[in-house]
Parts: structure tokens; sequence; C-alpha cells
């Protein structure tokens, strides 16, 4: 497994790992330059299973961590989700740029990694439960594609140039990243 600057991105990185799922960790070192534009890099290029038999689109994964009180996470309530015009510019761009090869269909995606924090000590995580453990952290990883997200996004701040959805439309909209990699896969 490869370092990775920021303990979302380490954790969903682990959780491929333990899914199993084919994928290629993307540099962030540099912000690439294509066509003499700046693009921000998304975080890992993922392959479910059935691509490779039934050309299933390939999956751009751009991490966003999120802290989520645990009393907010058993109540349903997630859903801070804001996102930087960059990020929205820079994966639309990242995903015509790889669809352009015309060999492969390209999926982007934004993945919420969840950390779920002020866990009851208590509390005992069932296989049911969906929080996936890495390093003693609880993480909750949802998923929704670039375009839906575009379709429903709203200005946040004008001044740190950002873009959200409403809570209710994402949680309506989001998957489990688990069902929707499974949905790929079958």
């Amino acid at each position: 497994m490869a370092k990775r600057g920021e303990h979302y991105e380490q954790s969903f990185e682990a959780y491929l790992n333990h899914c199993q799922l084919p994928y290629v960790p993307v540099s962030q070192q540099h912000k690439a330059l294509f066509a003499g534009n700046s693009l921000k890099s998304f975080d890992f290029i993922v392959y479910p299973k059935k691509h490779f038999k039934n050309r299933v689109p390939i999956i751009l994964v751009d991490v966003k961590g999120r802290k989520l009180p645990f009393k907010d996470f058993n109540n349903n309530k997630h859903g801070e989700n804001w996102v930087t015009n960059d990020d929205i510019e820079s994966m639309q761009q990242w995903q015509e740029i790889f669809r352009a090869d015309k060999t492969d269909d390209y999926l982007a995606i934004f993945v919420f990694a969840y950390w779920i924090f002020d866990i009851p000590e208590d509390f005992i995580p069932q296989t049911a439960c969906d929080l996936f453990i890495n390093e003693n952290k609880y993480y909750y990883f949802t998923t929704l594609d670039l375009a839906a997200y575009c379709r429903h996004m709203t200005d946040r701040s004008e001044k740190w140039q950002t873009v959200n959805m409403p809570r209710k439309i994402f949680r309506q909209l989001t998957c489990k990243f688990k069902d929707f990699i499974n949905a790929r896969n079958t």
C-alpha cells in the first residue's frame, strides 16, 4: 500500500485492499498540466472486477474526507458534502481525457469518507454496520457520481469557491461504496 498524505485516503486504500479490488493510486505530488490547464489530481483509478469481462466503466475516484460524530451517523444525519469548483472542473476534464482513448469507458465519482468519531466506549461494531476500521478509526464510505453531483450542486461559498448539495438530496442519491461497486460486479 502506498503511503498517502491524508488518513481518509489511506483508509479508503486499505478498504480497497480489504475488498480485493484492483486499483492504481494516483500521485498527489504535482498538478497535471493538460492543454495548458493545471488539473487537480484525483486519488484512485479503480477497476471493478467485471470490467475485464463485461467492459464495466473504470472508476476515477476523488476521496473527500469529512468528520462525523457517531450520534449523527447513527441517526443517518451524514451529508456534509462540499467540494471546490476546482474539484468539479478537474474531475470533468479527467473523465474526458480518459474517455478520449475510446478503448474504455470511465466514470468519475466522489467518495465521501466520513471519519466517525465520539464513538461510545460500549459500541460493538457488527458485520452489517457498514463501518470500516483502519488504524483504530472508524470510517463510512459513500459515493456519488460526478454527473449526479453536478445536477444538484449549488453555490456554497463564493469566497472559498465551493459548492455543495442539499443534505436531503445528497442522502437520497448517494449509496454506500460497497453497494456501488457490487452493482458493477454482478
